[in-house]
């Protein structure tokens, strides 16, 4: 994934090695590496198990204040826009996993910039009954709280890697929850 403004500054850009997946943030002023390794076990263990709430496979380099600077930068602010017009064309990430790390990213910039991004709707048999984990039918749904992102794994269901995601998020770790890193798309739907 490679995102730029449109004077050419590098937002957000990701690749995938063979032991990692490489980060790097405003022009390369923060980096962050995930060890494949770890996705798999985090991906492995139950979302709760201490495994799965684990640092240790991710190692930042620079100043991680570029991540709130991210959010002043007005092309972040056009982000949701074009991760729902995306998801209107059918680029969900169930069905192009590529596109997830864009789909988090715009997810997050609409919290943090407090953007409402209208509803798409579903086709009936993907929003009829959807299988819980839990009796909390907003948990593992993409999108913050109960508002539905439906473009972002194709459903309003319950999805693992957004399970993971709400898991983190209410155990406090912010650099998988609060700020527009992507790290979640690395778990899928």
């Amino acid at each position: 994934m490679h995102v730029t403004t449109g004077s050419g500054h590098v937002l957000i850009h990701a690749e995938t090695h063979a032991d990692t997946y490489e980060f790097e943030y405003l022009d390369g002023r923060l980096g962050l590496s995930v060890d494949k390794a770890w996705v798999e076990a985090v991906r492995a263990a139950p979302v709760d198990d201490p495994v799965a709430q684990s640092e240790a496979g991710v190692t930042w380099t620079g100043d991680l204040d570029v991540l709130d600077e991210m959010m002043a930068v007005p092309e972040v602010a056009a982000l949701p826009w074009l991760s729902r017009t995306l998801g209107a064309q059918g680029f969900t990430g169930a069905a192009f996993p590529a596109s997830l790390a864009l789909h988090k990213v715009a997810r997050e910039s609409a919290d943090g910039l407090g953007i409402e991004v209208p509803a798409l709707d579903v086709e009936p048999d993907e929003a009829g009954y959807c299988a819980r984990a839990t009796a909390n039918d907003c948990y593992g749904m993409c999108g913050y709280g109960c508002s539905c992102w439906s473009w972002v794994c194709g459903d309003c269901c319950y999805h693992s890697g957004c399970a993971r995601h709400d898991s983190w998020c209410r155990n406090g770790q912010w650099y998988y929850c609060y700020n527009i890193t992507a790290v979640i798309a690395l778990f899928g739907c």
